[in-house]
């Protein structure tokens, strides 16, 4: 039996010898740490420089998008960081920012983007090109779920609010105060980092209050993967910089990065992303990058099946023609 972790990746391998058939099943177990992969970006205005790295989302293509703060736009990256486009400048047009924060991405790839300074909500498809907008008090987090309803943090009017995908208000609900990162799970339980608590808590789709757990002194952003495992960016003002990872119970199951801006360090990570297959984005805001990780195994699983049954097969094949 295969008990599953944090993270798992399997792997198929069939090959075909003669008339031989191996299926090789290899399956990498997680030990819980991560490890760093590549990272890009550095302080500027020109294509892939960023002037403080905030909000991070990534598409069902694995597409990135970041939020660049004072640039006053959104960039668009390949998994591995090559540039691909950007949109926005700074103003009060459509399509132009004032601080742009966090975003977010529906499935079907329109791009959901918080533009603080003037207080509104932009989406655009995901070339950037500009669909609608509409108004928002002090909008901070975002985040989209599967049916496709948004949900705003409204970080000074200490609310979140939902909306359809064409901005028409639903419902909203207090958040003591301050409320900042928010994400929606499989489930459709919203979370929201509560800056003023130092909780991360977690509502029903209508705002019914089912949990508040104490996660860390700051907890800034906050995503959640397909298996349910919660991801913290920790912001706090005494230097702690770190990523940490909980499971959907609460229980903590690693931790990484310290204050600096080496490989795994952070100064002032804001947002945070999960794709499909585990990698982790951090939007590193004071380096003015993203930095990505991925779950590092320890131990292999092998399996070969179908190898004793087709050899089986071919002894009972062999005995039938010497008693012919």
């Amino acid at each position: 039996m295969l008990k599953r972790t944090s993270f798992l990746l399997v792997f198929a391998h069939l090959l075909v010898l003669t008339h031989y058939t191996y299926a090789v099943l290899v399956v990498p177990q997680s030990s819980g740490s991560y490890k760093f992969v590549t990272s890009w970006g550095s302080y500027g205005t020109g294509s892939g420089e960023f002037n403080v790295a905030y909000g991070i989302a990534i598409d069902s293509k694995g597409y990135v998008y970041v939020s660049d703060f004072y640039n006053h736009r959104i960039q668009k990256f390949t998994s591995n960081g090559a540039y691909i486009s950007q949109w926005g400048s700074e103003g009060n047009d459509r399509g132009q920012f004032q601080r742009p924060t966090h975003i977010a991405v529906d499935r079907a790839g329109y791009v959901y983007v918080t533009d603080y300074g003037n207080s509104r909500i932009q989406k655009f498809t995901d070339n950037g090109t500009f669909v609608t907008m509409w108004g928002a008090d002090s909008p901070y987090g975002i985040a989209v779920d599967a049916s496709g309803y948004v949900y705003v943090s409204s970080h000074f009017g200490n609310s979140v609010n939902k909306y359809t995908s064409d901005g028409t208000y639903i419902t909203g609900w207090g958040v003591a105060e301050y409320p900042n990162g928010i994400a929606v799970d499989s489930e459709g339980a919203v979370y929201v980092t509560d800056l003023y608590s130092q909780k991360v808590k977690m509502f029903s789709s209508e705002g019914a209050l089912i949990d508040a757990r104490d996660y860390y002194k700051i907890a800034y952003d906050v995503n959640i993967d397909q298996f349910g495992c919660v991801y913290i960016t920790n912001n706090d003002d005494s230097s702690t910089y770190k990523v940490q990872k909980f499971a959907a119970d609460g229980t903590i199951l690693t931790e990484w990065g310290i204050r600096g801006s080496g490989e795994g360090q952070f100064t002032n990570p804001y947002g945070i992303a999960v794709d499909s297959s585990g990698y982790v984005y951090v939007s590193d805001g004071d380096n003015h990058r993203v930095q990505k990780f991925i779950p590092e195994p320890t131990t292999f699983l092998l399996l070969s099946v179908g190898v004793l049954y087709f050899r089986r097969r071919e002894k009972q094949q062999q005995m039938r023609t010497v008693s012919a």
